[in-house]
């Protein structure tokens, strides 16, 4: 088994890394840090496309990971909070040429309460500017 960490996005204030298990996404981790002072952040797994044997050595590589970012970041305190589930997608804006809409979950997808659903409609300007248009689904 393969277990690689693909960098997604950095800033001076944190990171977002995509978890990979033999070239299959597995889950993330999301970094927040103050070089000297403090890291914390969350690995999340997804339960549905990780086995439970499969757990150990992928959180044990992510983990590791985030020692040598504390380690390398000459951090005092460090706290990274690991969760194991089905992860669900409840925000997904997309690119412009998608149509991009934005979709809550329904409750019967998740068991969080549901604000209600809408859809979003989302227009890239050539300015850079967007315009962001929603409508209750109800």
């Amino acid at each position: 088994m393969e277990i690689r960490l693909r960098p997604e996005m950095r800033t001076e204030g944190g990171e977002m890394i995509t978890i990979f298990r033999d070239d299959e996404w597995v889950g993330d981790a999301y970094f927040i840090y103050r070089e000297g002072d403090m890291l914390t952040g969350t690995i999340q797994l997804d339960s549905v496309m990780v086995s439970a044997s499969d757990y150990s050595p992928i959180i044990e590589v992510a983990r590791t990971y985030a020692e040598d970012l504390a380690d390398a970041l000459a951090v005092e305190d460090a706290v990274i909070a690991g969760t194991i589930g089905d992860v669900k997608t409840v925000l997904d804006v997309g690119t412009e040429e998608d149509d991009a809409t934005v979709l809550w979950l329904t409750e019967e997808e998740s068991d969080m309460e549901s604000p209600g659903e809408f859809s979003y409609t989302v227009e890239f300007k050539p300015d850079g500017s967007m315009q962001v248009e929603r409508k209750s689904m109800e």
